[in-house]
């Protein structure tokens, strides 16, 4: 597609403030993300959206990101759905009404006799549709499809039932509507760490989906993190123009240390997720082997989407305490699991390797003591999973732990852990835990394991 001529068609956010008459506030955050939807001229876009509240995502990408788009390209279509059927159509009447009022300058009208707020077509033949999340697209396809805030609040976060069924409808319903060639954008606050962008971006999607819907996740917390996309400094207002670091702080306190991680930071959690907190871990450029090298694997055998992965932490003693050196999760057939242990084995060269003592971990105890020479060992853990992780959870808090800013791990790690004990997947805990433990009982931390 290209763009027609004409400044303020260069993107949405030149767009609003063009045609929005001095009442859209510009600020680099929503130039960032225009940037992104403008790209869509040149390529078709799967662009997923994840800021605060009240940080104008919606204004810019479910107002005048559909002005945009037909300014643009007047014969194609938008499709707006978010977790309801009158917030959507508020986003499809402001649409309509820009461009009702800028007609002229935007070089396109509404049909007199097409003109509902919740389905309205220009003269050219596009338009726009809105629905809420399980209503029906019927007879229409889109060009552009944007889910904004498909869930409504944390009561509706919290329930599988209404998750499975956000995710049922994306899958028979709103991804069907897609016309060849279209973009789709995702826009939310985070509730809940397997919403429908955790689907996406995780486990859910299957290798067949995935290579067709390739996903872009722009991320931006209240609070800077490190890696932030906009370049600032750790701690910094998203918006300080609107919300300093005052009100932020102000914020925090109000909300709750269970909201903020998800709606404020991006991080959701599980309810009761408090063992391992995200901002205990200890940062590190680069995290090199120490004296002690182990590594301890949860092991599982099967490869399909709802079995558990097969994961192994290789872990490392530090002058200041310890460090995780790298994680490999993956689900896999037992011959291949087998030789992703001898692979991580040769990449780590450990002294020990520990393997959970369950039923798949003494087959391949069995097999690799029979076929290699690796120093593995079985290790039955005691008591339940909150139980182990509690014993290890001061030395995390006492910032003793290290982790390498930029492995390709990280990200999942630190979200499962900090899910715990109420998350999707627990695999890294178990495995992370479980090799700490040991280190910890060497240096005379705790007991809690046998062998």
């Amino acid at each position: 597609m290209t763009l027609l001529v004409g400044a303020w068609r260069a993107s949405p956010a030149a767009t609003a403030a063009r045609w929005s008459r001095g009442q859209w506030v510009r600020a680099p955050h929503l130039d960032l993300i225009s940037r992104k939807v403008s790209s869509l001229a040149e390529k078709p876009l799967r662009l997923i959206v994840s800021l605060p509240p009240r940080h104008g995502k919606s204004e810019l990408l479910s107002h005048w990101t559909p002005v945009w788009f037909l300014a643009n390209w007047p014969h194609k279509r938008v499709g707006l759905a978010s977790y309801a059927a009158e917030p959507a159509e508020q986003w499809g009447r402001l649409a309509r009404d820009s461009v009702v009022e800028n007609e002229s300058g935007l070089g396109i009208r509404v049909r007199d006799d097409l003109s509902k707020v919740g389905r309205w077509q220009l003269t050219t033949g596009g338009g726009m549709m809105t629905v809420g999340v399980g209503g029906p697209f019927t007879g229409y396809g889109f060009d552009l499809l944007i889910i904004d805030d498909p869930i409504k609040n944390r009561e509706e976060a919290n329930s599988p039932t209404q998750r499975q069924h956000l995710w049922d409808w994306w899958r028979s319903t709103a991804r069907t509507r897609l016309e060849p060639g279209g973009s789709i954008i995702v826009v939310t606050t985070r509730w809940h760490e397997d919403d429908l962008v955790g689907r996406l971006l995780g486990d859910e999607y299957t290798e067949e989906q995935a290579a067709g819907d390739q996903w872009e996740h722009i991320r931006l917390p209240a609070l800077a993190e490190p890696g932030d996309p906009l370049g600032r400094e750790e701690d910094d207002p998203l918006w300080p123009e609107r919300y300093d670091a005052s009100a932020l702080a102000a914020l925090r306190v109000s909300v709750g240390p269970q909201e903020w991680p998800g709606l404020f930071q991006q991080r959701p959690s599980h309810e009761g997720g408090s063992i391992f907190k995200y901002h205990w871990w200890v940062m590190a450029d680069t995290v090199s082997p120490g004296d002690r090298v182990f590594q301890f694997w949860d092991t599982a055998f099967k490869t399909g989407e709802q079995n558990d992965y097969s994961v192994c932490c290789t872990m490392t003693t530090t002058p200041n305490g310890y460090a995780v050196l790298d994680v490999w999760r993956d689900r896999v057939e037992y011959p291949d699991l087998l030789r992703a242990m001898q692979a991580q084995a040769k990449d780590h060269n450990p002294s020990a390797i520990f393997v959970e003592d369950a039923a798949s971990g003494q087959s391949v105890v069995q097999s690799l003591r029979r076929e290699t020479r690796l120093p593995v060992l079985p290790v039955k853990p005691i008591g339940d999973k909150v139980l182990r992780a509690n014993k290890v959870t001061g030395t995390v808090e006492a910032h003793n732990v290290m982790l390498p800013k930029t492995a390709p791990w990280l990200q999942a790690f630190r979200e499962e852990l900090a899910a715990f004990p109420n998350g999707v997947h627990d695999d890294q805990v178990d495995a992370f835990v479980g090799c700490l433990t040991q280190l910890m009982q060497r240096a005379g931390g705790i007991g809690g394991f046998y062998f």
